[in-house]
């Protein structure tokens, strides 16, 4: 009876572990699927960024000289690796700086034009409302001067 119930264990364990399993795949699938559009319209980028990145590397490696740099007062011996390398990384984070710079300019500048949008459906909604008051005001006037004039008419026969 022990060895039924070791095996009625082991056999629920391993469906609810395979339930568990195929949870954990149908969420990586949707995870994938949901991102995928995304990553393909990245995907030109991170093709161009790895091309640029091996020609770097080759020219570099190529060029594997001992050079001279001068700076003002500074005067260093090094390989020009390094120097390639070096003005290759600067690069790449004056660009990460610039685009950092753009897309929290572009983030304000949104913002703003969402706050003036809101600010301008709330007085929309507010002049709406005044137009709405207005007509049935005016629908309750002329009312009234239809009610009243079978009234002066009859006053006057």
């Amino acid at each position: 009876m022990k060895s039924i119930n070791i095996y009625w264990t082991t056999i629920n364990r391993n469906k609810f572990d395979f339930m568990k399993f195929d949870l954990e795949l149908k969420e990586v699938h949707h995870y994938f699927q949901s991102h995928s559009e995304e990553d393909q319209k990245k995907m030109p980028y991170l093709f161009f960024t790895l091309f640029i990145s091996v020609i770097v590397a080759v020219f570099a490696v190529q060029n594997a000289v001992s050079v001279s740099l001068n700076f003002a007062v500074w005067t260093m011996q090094t390989n020009l690796v390094i120097v390639i390398l070096g003005s290759a990384l600067l690069g790449a984070l004056a660009t990460l700086f610039f685009t950092l710079m753009m897309k929290a300019k572009h983030y304000l500048q949104d913002k703003k034009t969402r706050e003036e949008m809101a600010a301008l459906q709330k007085d929309n909604a507010k002049l709406r409302e005044e137009v709405a008051m207005l007509m049935h005001t005016q629908k309750l006037h002329k009312e009234a001067a239809a009610k009243a004039e079978p009234a002066v008419t009859a006053a006057d026969e």
